[in-house]
């Protein structure tokens, strides 16, 4: 129940709020939210839209294409994705469960393939093992030795296609060479990193 003297007051109450609510609603168009805002809601990412990834936002040598040996320098896979994301044990024993992850992962060659292709296993001491005990890595091969301890970033493919491997790369591996790998995984290689020297 409005008493006499607010009914009075009402026009200029009103006339009051009228001239007041642009001022208010203007500190509500503003662009940059206000970090101490506990009330700030993020708005959701488009649909279809893909979050950035760390290694992607941090440097982007991660592209999955295969480097040539003069573009790698020194540090390289540590921009990639700095140390060791896992053991060579655990790659070796599950290569799939790594695939279409950037991984860093320091491990002995068990050998070299050809140019560009070479394997690593979790043998320390790098001498060649089956297929069942290496994981394909195609990348650069200068300089790679059975048993060099290297650091290799990159990203971990699936379903190895030789013929379409050889051709976007412009090589020729022997045939058969890389038979035992052939529709399974192995690492494209952003970076690779003598570990022993």
């Amino acid at each position: 129940m409005l008493t006499h003297a607010l009914r009075a007051r009402a026009p200029m109450l009103a006339a009051g709020l009228l001239v007041l609510s642009p001022l208010a609603l203007a500190g509500c168009a503003q662009n940059e939210p206000d970090p101490g805002d506990p009330l700030q809601v993020e708005e959701p990412a488009a649909e279809g839209a893909e979050e950035p990834t760390a290694a992607a936002e941090a440097d982007e040598t991660v592209s999955g294409e295969v480097l040539a040996p003069e573009d790698i320098d020194e540090g390289s896979v540590e921009r990639v994705a700095g140390e060791p994301t896992v053991a060579a044990a655990e790659l070796v024993a599950d290569p799939a469960g790594y695939v279409d992850q950037t991984v860093v992962v320091q491990a002995p060659v068990a050998g070299v393939v050809g140019e560009q292709a070479f394997t690593i296993t979790d043998d320390a001491s790098g001498a060649a093992a089956g297929p069942d005990r290496t994981v394909l890595v195609i990348g650069p091969t200068t300089e790679l030795a059975d048993g060099d301890v290297i650091t290799v970033g990159g990203t971990v493919r699936g379903d190895l296609d030789q013929a379409a491997l050889e051709a976007e790369l412009g090589v020729d591996w022997p045939d058969g060479a890389l038979d035992a790998y052939t529709g399974g995984p192995w690492v494209d290689a952003a970076a690779i990193e003598l570990a022993t020297g």
